[in-house]
């Protein structure tokens, strides 16, 4: 694996202008994905969320068992939810969220001594061959996103034009720390008739995962190619910031060895291609965000670009 610099992506690009602006707009357009704590690849908290369900159905037995996890996925639209609850039901739920970060915590504690053991070798992710460092302090995702779009479709898209087409449909958030878009928002363009209609025959997937270790995406991907051995896999992962305190960084995962984790790094101040990080560093601020990542799958049926 070449370890130098890859090839530095243009700034700009004619081919991506109508696409962005039409897929911007058919995003929001599209169901939304599965709560991140609900998602497919989730399984390993699927014991915790069950003892939660019960203990959520005693507070409020006139709702549906489950309806009050989207609380644990801290998103604000299930603020009304929870302003609904009487003072002492609030504690109650107040006290489950310690009671979920103790257990979840548990259990990542064991993975994390599972994980120092495993290795993933080259080949089994895709590399991108272009790497993108972020401009915007928050916009590692996109960076990242940037890298597997070019490498996928074979052609280059910037920071600068996703902003650009994403302001205008309000999908830009504007934070402490400067603009991002949500992961999800981006990779569900590839879902968007725009795409489909752009790339012929380029099928593209996503699904976050949660408590995952090396031996669980490998696994997955054999699982995968039994049945579609042509399918490619890349793979992003959220790891602790080494700028903000309680804060995440999003990398692409390339490979793991007995003492080393190889990842493409979009940071600004320590980011390269082909980075090596100590592997006992990187399982460490990995499992400070529970051991979650992003698989992107794709399938390439025909490639006929218009």
């Amino acid at each position: 694996m070449d370890k130098g610099d890859l090839p530095k992506p243009p700034e700009n690009t004619q081919f991506v202008d109508g696409f962005l602006t039409n897929a911007f707009v058919q995003v929001k357009n599209l169901p939304p994905k599965n709560t991140i704590w609900n998602g497919i690849h989730s399984k390993p908290f699927t014991k915790i969320w069950n003892y939660l369900d019960k203990q959520l159905h005693q507070i409020r037995t006139d709702l549906s068992s489950g309806i009050l996890k989207p609380i644990f996925d801290m998103d604000p639209q299930d603020d009304i939810i929870y302003k609904t609850l009487g003072n002492d039901n609030k504690k109650q739920v107040d006290a489950l969220q310690v009671t979920k970060k103790e257990l979840i915590n548990m259990y990542i504690q064991r993975q994390i001594s599972n994980i120092s053991k495993q290795v993933l070798t080259s080949g089994v992710l895709e590399v991108p061959q272009q790497y993108y460092r972020q401009k915007g302090q928050r916009m590692c995702e996109t960076a990242n996103f940037c890298a597997i779009f070019h490498q996928i479709t074979g052609h280059a898209i910037s920071e600068d034009e996703i902003i650009k087409a994403a302001s205008k449909e309000d999908l830009v958030h504007e934070g402490e720390f400067g603009q991002s878009i949500k992961e999800d928002i981006l990779y569900n363009l590839f879902q968007t008739p725009a795409f489909k209609d752009a790339f012929l025959g380029i099928d593209v997937e996503y699904d976050n995962f949660f408590g995952f270790d090396f031996d669980d995406i490998k696994n997955l991907i054999d699982q995968v190619k039994q049945n579609s051995p042509n399918v490619q896999f890349f793979c992003t992962t959220s790891i602790e910031s080494e700028l903000l305190e309680n804060g995440w960084h999003d990398v692409i995962l390339l490979s793991a060895d007995e003492n080393q984790v190889t990842i493409h790094d979009p940071s600004k101040r320590f980011g390269s291609a082909f980075r090596q990080i100590p592997k006992e560093d990187f399982i460490k601020r990995w499992g400070k965000t529970a051991l979650s990542g992003k698989l992107i799958i794709v399938n390439k049926q025909e490639r006929n670009i218009h």
